[in-house]
């Protein structure tokens, strides 16, 4: 999908970003509508020292000097409905851009909902992903491995260098969470590598 290009249609005189976003936020306020959603920082805390605490490991790595791919690989040791995963990328003054992102060959890749948002201006993106708005797919098995493979590019055909990534909170208020299936946001460690 291409974001802000000139005389690219729109639905209901929005663009396709501001739609992606209100799908998302419907999205989420669907899943929480059918219970209260407690935070559970450590799934760790139920007293069972053979669980694991939930991480998002973030691997950079360079493809060549104006590409960087980024690949997100989550631990959880609970069954999971759905994913919030924000991300900012800085890279000292180069503009960079999230240009893709691939969930083939993952964990999610039978998700039904797989929502990917960039935002240019700020250098950010946010992924939010859900099994189902049903019961067809089943829940995310605890386990380990790659959610999603992002790439970033040079905005101005410029070198990449010294580029970050880390999570952040983008509009209205997607922070990092991963949600069980009782509806408990899980707040991950995050290990940048």
């Amino acid at each position: 999908m291409i974001y802000n290009t000139p005389g690219s249609c729109s639905i209901l005189g929005l663009r396709p970003l501001y739609l992606v976003i209100i799908i998302f936020v419907l999205a989420m306020l669907l899943i929480f509508s059918f219970s209260g959603c407690s935070k559970k920082s450590n799934p760790a805390d139920n007293g069972d020292s053979s669980i694991t605490a939930d991480t998002l490991y973030i691997d950079s790595y360079r493809i060549d000097s104006r590409n960087y791919g980024i690949d997100l690989i989550v631990v959880n040791a609970e069954e999971l409905d759905a994913l919030s995963i924000p991300l900012k990328f800085s890279a000292n003054q180069s503009g960079i851009v999230a240009d893709s992102t691939i969930f083939r060959g993952s964990r999610v890749e039978d998700f039904r909902l797989q929502i990917v948002s960039p935002d240019t201006l700020t250098q950010c993106l946010t992924i939010a992903l859900f099994t189902d708005l049903g019961n067809a797919v089943p829940p995310l098995s605890p386990g380990r491995g790659l959610i999603a493979r992002v790439y970033v590019s040079s905005l101005n055909h410029t070198d990449i260098s010294g580029l970050a990534v880390d999570t952040t909170t983008t509009p209205p208020s997607n922070s990092l969470m991963l949600i069980n299936t009782a509806n408990e946001a899980i707040i991950p460690t995050v290990i940048i590598r």
